[in-house]
């Protein structure tokens, strides 16, 4: 009886340190994310940048406006926005989201599949061969003051008019100052300085 009860003390007490070793984790990841509010976004050159909460002296790049049209997209960042130096491009949960000029259909990267909204399935799928779809290139210009780069996507954007439907297939491409202390780029590649480390920018969630 008492070897039982010994184990079940056991048990939980690893149960309970998973579970404070699991809310530690979480923690520093939230330590370590911009604070920031949606609602308080602005809009330039299509890009949304939002004044950091935590550090009025920084700025995150959260996204940007797609014109449905476009396949070959620039996006200079400046080193400062609003006298604040830019210092995010996404952050590590949402990361940096190309809006296109309607959501009613979009991609989603659980499934590889184009839904529309209130439909109960999708309507296409992006490995389908019989599919057309559209290459678009988007180049990220960064400056000195990047010291993230989160995921970058979706990885397909989608437009339905009428019946028709057009699907694009992003590809994300890196021009990085050669004054940031954190990345460079190779190719059109970012790569950590301090180890010459490869930055995955794939596994967009939104």
């Amino acid at each position: 009886m008492n070897r039982f009860i010994s184990l079940r003390v056991l048990k939980v007490s690893a149960a309970c340190a998973l579970i404070f070793t699991f809310m530690l984790t979480a923690a520093g990841c939230l330590n370590m994310m911009p604070v920031y509010s949606m609602s308080d976004a602005t809009t330039v050159d299509n890009i949304l940048y939002c004044i950091k909460k935590d550090d009025n002296s920084e700025s995150v790049v959260i996204g940007s406006w797609w014109d449905g049209e476009t396949t070959e997209i620039v996006y200079e960042i400046p080193d400062t926005f609003e006298g604040r130096s830019v210092t995010w491009l996404g952050d590590k949960i949402t990361g940096f989201k190309i809006h296109q000029p309607s959501e009613f259909v979009s991609y989603d990267p659980k499934d590889g599949k184009i839904h529309q909204r209130y439909a109960p399935d999708p309507i296409a799928d992006v490995n389908d061969a019989s599919l057309e779809i559209t290459d678009i290139t988007v180049t990220f210009k960064l400056g000195r003051n990047i010291k993230h780069i989160g995921k970058i996507g979706p990885d397909y954007l989608a437009i339905k008019n009428g019946d028709e439907l057009s699907v694009y297939r992003v590809h994300v491409l890196f021009e990085i100052s050669d004054d940031n202390p954190v990345y460079y780029s190779k190719d059109g590649v970012p790569y950590l300085r301090s180890n010459d480390e490869k930055v995955d920018c794939a596994g967009f969630v939104g």
